[in-house]
């Protein structure tokens, strides 16, 4: 169940504010992440918790610093003390983190624009040790993050791209989507993950549509899709099944697509 009830939502953030002494950490970092849940983002109880987590660190667990820096890249709450005190405390028990917290941390520093090397080295190397459990989500989420955070990481991108090969399937949308833009941002001529990208992009995210009416089945969210077509126009690549299924169905998403995702379309298909 995920219902915001606005008014009770911040009446419970102030009075949260006013426990939070009593607050445990799993307390403290679960009120940041349903807030951050329900899109509220609540100044004077994120700024006290900011004060208690500098002050209270070493109780903070692995589970806590994901949910708190989620939250904070969740409504872009930028902290500086806050993030330096959380990735201290991380750097002290990495050996508590499981994959999901590293995806969770390295997405959220580069959400907020935080390049912060030694978290980001001890994210990516766990990365390294543990490529083969991370899922299709997580893979995926690090390679966007890398390049967000302008990382030329090369091994470790390289490891990713041939984990993931397999497991594109289950990208999704959003992960082809990500995956490709990380390629074209940074540069990273990978040709077997360029390829796959395309043939799965074509196969499963605009498939020709079984209906009377024709078009293509499209399963990109319009930013996704003006993303897509980007990469590939800066990668020069040139697919041609690929980009006339684009094309089809970015007509039929005009309706639906943002200034800023129509002028990326209308320009990557100029390049």
């Amino acid at each position: 169940m995920q219902y915001c009830d606005e008014t009770l939502s911040m009446a419970i953030a102030g009075r949260a504010v006013e426990r939070l002494p009593g607050f445990d950490p799993q307390g403290i970092s679960g009120m940041a992440w349903a807030l951050a849940q329900l899109r509220l983002a609540d100044a004077p109880y994120f700024d006290a918790m900011s004060h208690a987590v500098h002050a209270r660190s070493t109780e903070l667990g692995a589970q806590e610093i994901s949910n708190i820096i989620w939250a904070c890249a969740k409504l872009r709450y930028r902290h500086p003390s806050l993030v330096e005190s959380l990735a201290a405390r991380a750097l002290q028990i990495t050996d508590e983190f499981i994959s999901q917290h590293v995806s969770n941390i390295i997405w959220s520093l580069a959400r907020l624009d935080c390049r912060h090397p030694p978290l980001v080295a001890a994210m990516s190397e766990y990365a390294m040790r543990n490529m083969t459990i991370l899922s299709a989500q997580d893979l995926c989420i690090t390679a966007w993050s890398v390049a967000v955070l302008e990382l030329r990481d090369w091994t470790l991108l390289d490891a990713i791209a041939s984990e993931v090969l397999p497991k594109l399937k289950a990208c999704g949308a959003q992960g082809i989507a990500n995956l490709i833009w990380s390629c074209a941002t940074l540069l990273w001529f990978h040709e077997p993950l360029i390829d796959a990208i395309a043939f799965r992009a074509l196969e499963t995210c605009l498939q020709p549509s079984s209906g009377s009416s024709g078009g293509s089945r499209n399963t990109f969210k319009p930013q996704e899709q003006a993303n897509t077509a980007w990469a590939f126009a800066r990668l020069a690549v040139y697919s041609e099944p690929l980009l006339a299924a684009i094309a089809a169905s970015s007509i039929a998403g005009l309706p639906m697509a943002s200034p800023q995702d129509i002028s990326s379309t209308a320009r990557s298909f100029a390049k």
